[in-house]
């Protein structure tokens, strides 16, 4: 089958590096135009478009898919399936249309649970201790067609975003593989979703990055980890902002006494504690304002590292 490739940031990596290394078709990769990025706006291409030049495929980057010179284009490439992870655009009808055997979707989760542009960092928001990802078949709607196949993995209770996007992006990786060849068997169709059972994982706001100190340790710990690296949590500290980047609740710690969201610990031998609603949060790794990141007693002590 000739397959053209629908990405754009390192979690869709791996799926098209996976279809390289397993012999297929690829005659082109789609990713967003070049963009500016970082704290002095350089523009820069997209991992994606960096691993398709690594690997000799051609670039396209339309600023819509709705474009009909891009139709054209996708036409003459002659595509039998379509493949997307990450790409950053709605397909419309006309272009699905172009796919004899349609396009592939790989989601990172279980759907119907968590549709939208940020399910890992509101599967951690809201405390889920498993997780996954899909291949579905895509439709006009956001993450709404019927599925091909799911795998599961199990979230560590400290681990952050970035690190789960990853390993979601690897196993994607191979689940993809598995379901080109399930498809070009022709032995089995997709299964529809249950939209009554769907939930939905919209972007991030900046303001989601805001801690709630009234809340539990665990239901605050839990939102750090969501929000890594993206817009991060952070706290005030003696007139500075400092970003939390790694948290550990204590449930059973008795209440203090202090307002919740004051430090209750704060030296490098015993490091950095705060109140909360119920229970204490202690933080593993912080970043200070304008420093890099570090160990929360090395903050404490003054000692950066």
């Amino acid at each position: 089958m000739r397959l053209l490739f629908f990405g754009t940031p390192g979690f869709a990596v791996p799926t098209l590096q996976a279809l390289i290394e397993n012999g297929e078709m690829i005659v082109g990769a789609v990713t967003q135009p070049d963009r500016p990025k970082g704290r002095n706006q350089k523009v820069l291409p997209s991992a994606v478009k960096e691993a398709a030049r690594q690997a000799g495929l051609p670039v396209l980057q339309p600023v819509s898919v709705g474009e009909p010179a891009f139709l054209k284009t996708v036409r003459e490439l002659k595509p039998d399936l379509g493949i997307t992870a990450a790409y950053g655009q709605l397909l419309p009808k006309p272009l699905l249309d172009a796919f004899p055997k349609g396009v592939l979707n790989l989601h990172a989760s279980l759907l119907p649970k968590y549709r939208g542009a940020a399910p890992v960092q509101w599967a951690l928001i809201q405390g889920e201790r498993e997780t996954g990802v899909t291949i579905f078949q895509l439709d006009e709607k956001m993450d709404h067609g019927p599925i091909w196949s799911q795998a599961r993995l199990a979230i560590d209770p400290e681990e952050a975003a970035d690190t789960l996007t990853g390993r979601l992006a690897q196993r994607g990786a191979a689940l993809l593989i598995d379901t080109v060849k399930l498809i070009r068997s022709g032995r089995e169709a997709p299964q529809p979703q249950d939209h009554a059972a769907a939930s939905f994982a919209p972007a991030l706001k900046k303001a989601d990055g805001l801690i709630d100190w009234n809340a539990d340790c665990i239901t605050i710990h839990n939102r750090v980890r969501g929000v890594q690296p993206w817009p991060g949590a952070a706290v005030s500290l003696k007139g500075k902002l400092i970003q939390l980047l790694q948290t550990r609740p204590h449930p059973e710690t008795a209440d203090s006494g202090a307002p919740p969201g004051t430090p209750i610990r704060m030296d490098p031998k015993r490091g950095l504690w705060f109140q909360t609603g119920q229970g204490a949060l202690e933080a593993l790794r912080v970043k200070p304002e304008g420093k890099a990141g570090m160990s929360a007693r090395d903050y404490c002590s003054g000692i950066p590292r």
